[in-house]
């Protein structure tokens, strides 16, 4: 539940306008997960960094609290375009079974949806948090986008609402993949 609170908080705050909130929301419905992560004009990932960085905080407490990773990265596309890809436990790409739960989390079209996602998740991948939460780390990069330091905020916010420790920040500069 708390990551559909934190959700509604979320894009209540981060949103110029109810408008705005519902064009994005609207626009995260036909994203889909690739190789490359969700790449786009790097203005309207807010939502997806939001959602990514609860998924990839899932993932580490999936993983017994091995650290994942968040990359916000474009490397060879036009400037005012950006991306987020997932980096799994293992230091690689994100394991292909999880990129369904990634376009899952991110098309979700409300807060109930998403904790019906993230619950669904956590029944799929047999992760069981009665008896205390297991701790989760993400590790967060980014590359010089000017979008970049806003979209890494929005994943930093997903990953603690996830109740996961974040390893970085805004200018966490880091060679992307």
């Amino acid at each position: 539940r708390r990551c559909g609170a934190a959700d509604e908080a979320f894009f209540r705050e981060a949103m110029a306008s109810p408008a705005a909130a519902e064009t994005e929301r609207e626009s995260r419905r036909r994203l889909s997960y690739g190789t490359a992560g969700f790449r786009r004009e790097g203005s309207t990932l807010i939502g997806v960094a939001f959602r990514c960085g609860m998924l990839a905080a899932v993932r580490s407490i999936a993983l017994q609290g091995r650290a994942t990773g968040l990359v916000v990265t474009a490397s060879h596309n036009p400037v005012e375009d950006n991306g987020v890809k997932l980096v799994d436990g293992d230091g690689g790409m994100l394991h292909m079974s999880w990129e369904k739960h990634a376009e899952a989390i991110v098309s979700a079209q409300n807060a109930v949806d998403l904790e019906q996602v993230v619950l669904r998740i956590l029944a799929k991948e047999e992760v069981n948090l009665m008896g205390g939460e297991r701790a989760g780390t993400v590790l967060l990069a980014l590359d010089t986008r000017p979008t970049g330091p806003r979209l890494v905020s929005a994943a930093m916010a997903g990953i603690r609402a996830a109740g996961a420790a974040v390893v970085g920040s805004e200018d966490t500069l880091r060679t992307t993949p």
